[in-house]
């Protein structure tokens, strides 16, 4: 089971990816897409991400935040500040 970790912006993931001992490697970008930036957590580093204060969200509010930092990308509204998030299979719903 994996999460992915997500911020508002990539100095404030990397940053908490350093706090859980991620490497960069772990990154995930898609070059031109920096909505869908993102590290690739195991599911043993979801609880020691929640401690640090990161937010467990679901799949629908994942897709809305993608969604917000799609269009602040794009230009057409401003973002909304959520901070770190980690997100996986079984947060669904709660």
């Amino acid at each position: 089971m994996w999460c992915h970790l997500t911020a508002d912006s990539e100095e404030e993931l990397h940053r908490f990816a350093g706090q859980l001992g991620l490497p960069r490697f772990k990154f995930q970008s898609r070059p031109g897409r920096p909505w869908v930036d993102h590290y690739d957590v195991p599911e043993s580093l979801r609880a020691p991400a929640v401690r640090l204060g990161a937010l467990e969200i679901t799949f629908r509010e994942a897709g809305a935040q993608i969604a917000r930092r799609r269009a602040a990308a794009e230009g057409s509204e401003a973002a909304c500040s959520t901070g770190p998030t980690a997100r996986g299979g079984q947060s669904r719903g709660r």
